[in-house]
């Protein structure tokens, strides 16, 4: 209690709790012989009920004023009449981008303050639930592609973007950029620093003359 931390981890049953107990305190006390210094750390098991966690997430998903002219909102409540600028609807499920984090809001806000000349088009790597790639679409990009490679957020993404009647107008794929022969007016990669270090060699071959990432 008080400026102690807490460390909690999650265990599917059924499960064999006895060994698992064995194990734990094995290896805490093997932690005390290399850091004589720390308190003994107290370790508690409980059983939880089975609850729909697909669903319960939702309580926390509010509606997000994203950029001063764009709010995000659940695909389960109505757009407010009075609700300036665009509205995306978004129902994430298990991929990233509610607009709610900070680097999808600055990826956003970078979209629309990025230089455009029309007719434009957008990469979108790792495209999660695809915000970035609808967004660029209600932006008016003549051409868009959102990769990712993981293929329930591709499904997932495919969704929102019926949700926001953009079906057919931006092209979805299971897929890396690598794999990719065209080059884009604005690359977008909203993801972790290893990964866009790791992908960024190839970026710049995706690039239009005088392209723009957002990375």
């Amino acid at each position: 209690e008080g400026d102690s931390e807490i460390l909690k981890a999650y265990f599917p049953l059924p499960l064999d709790l006895k060994g698992l107990k064995e194990k734990i305190l094995r290896f805490l006390g093997e932690l005390a012989k290399i850091f004589p210094e720390v308190q003994t750390p107290r370790v508690t098991f409980r059983r939880i009920r089975r609850e729909d966690w697909g669903e319960n997430w939702r309580r926390f998903f509010r509606p997000v004023r994203a950029t001063p002219g764009l709010l995000i909102l659940p695909a389960w409540e109505s757009p407010p009449p009075d609700a300036p600028g665009e509205v995306i609807l978004i129902d994430p499920g298990p991929a990233f981008g509610t607009g709610r984090h900070a680097t999808t809001r600055m990826c956003l806000l970078a979209m629309e303050q990025a230089r455009r000349v029309d007719p434009w088009s957008m990469l979108d790597v790792g495209t999660g639930s695809g915000i970035l790639a609808i967004h660029a679409a209600k932006l008016g990009a003549a051409r868009i592609v959102a990769l990712d490679n993981d293929p329930e957020a591709v499904r997932w993404a495919e969704r929102n973007i019926a949700l926001n009647g953009l079906t057919g107008r931006i092209e979805l794929a299971n897929a890396e950029p690598h794999a990719l022969k065209e080059r884009f007016s604005l690359l977008v990669a909203n993801l972790t620093l290893g990964t866009i270090l790791e992908l960024l060699p190839g970026f710049p071959r995706l690039l239009s003359p005088g392209g723009r990432m957002i990375l």
